[in-house]
């Protein structure tokens, strides 16, 4: 095996302490550091200084939370604006004794009300949905 120079070792070790060198590139620099124990002396890394592995989340749960996420918010936006214009909804109300066409919000104000209602709620709940969506900016 050709001489490794000090530098090049030097150069390999974040990915040697992080564990993500290949088999070969740990088979190296373990050889080093034990043809030249001044070297490993200085450089090896006690464990007390190792940096612990990280627990990453679950991906595939954050993904599936960021989709639901996102047909919440189209549902909502969707009940928000159909709701928002019911109350100024007009057509031919059979159930009122006067012919012709009837606005909702003149003739039954307990249904514009009610839809009115529907409307805020679903645009709160919009808002707060879309703040959380706005972390991951989407």
């Amino acid at each position: 095996m050709s001489q490794i120079s000090e530098n090049v070792i030097t150069d390999l070790l974040p990915l040697y302490y992080s564990k993500h060198a290949s088999a070969d590139t740990l088979l190296l620099v373990n050889n080093y550091f034990e043809q030249n124990p001044e070297f490993a002396s200085e450089y090896k890394m006690p464990i007390s200084l190792q940096t612990p592995k990280l627990e990453l989340p679950d991906e595939i749960a954050i993904l599936k939370t960021t989709r639901f996420y996102l047909k919440m918010r189209s549902l909502l936006f969707f009940l928000a604006i159909f709701t928002s214009f019911i109350p100024f909804a007009f057509g031919d109300v059979s159930w009122i004794e006067e012919e012709g066409v009837q606005w909702l919000w003149k003739d039954t104000p307990e249904v514009a009300v009610l839809a009115a209602i529907v409307a805020i709620v679903c645009w709160v709940l919009y808002a707060i949905l879309q703040s959380k969506l706005k972390i991951t900016e989407l």
